[in-house]
């Protein structure tokens, strides 16, 4: 055994679950405090080495980084991105009332 190997079992450590093919978020550098903590867009795993994982972004640009900075996302979000619109709400009151012009105004 290797004295990562050693470290590991003492820690207790688990293995992430990053695999390929996975859309993950990316951790953001906070500039203040109302920054962000992860980017919006996901990225694909394309190859994981370890702790090294490689991503691809949308725009096709390749980085390498370490699992700890990235978040497991559950579902594909690259695919429906678009927020579909609000559906309005049928109102079980009536809206139309009927003015009687003879009755008094409370």
């Amino acid at each position: 055994m290797t004295q990562k190997d050693n470290v590991d079992t003492k820690r207790h450590t688990v293995e992430g679950q990053v695999e390929v093919r996975d859309y993950v978020l990316m951790r953001n550098t906070k500039t203040n405090k109302l920054s962000p903590n992860y980017n919006r867009s996901p990225c694909e795993v394309i190859d994981r080495n370890r702790e090294e994982v490689k991503l691809r972004k949308k725009n096709g640009v390749e980085i390498k980084r370490n699992v700890s900075f990235l978040k497991y996302q559950e579902n594909d979000t690259s695919e429906s991105e678009s927020v579909a619109p609000l559906q309005p709400i049928a109102s079980p009151i009536s809206v139309q009332q009927t003015v009687n012009p003879s009755s008094p105004m409370l």
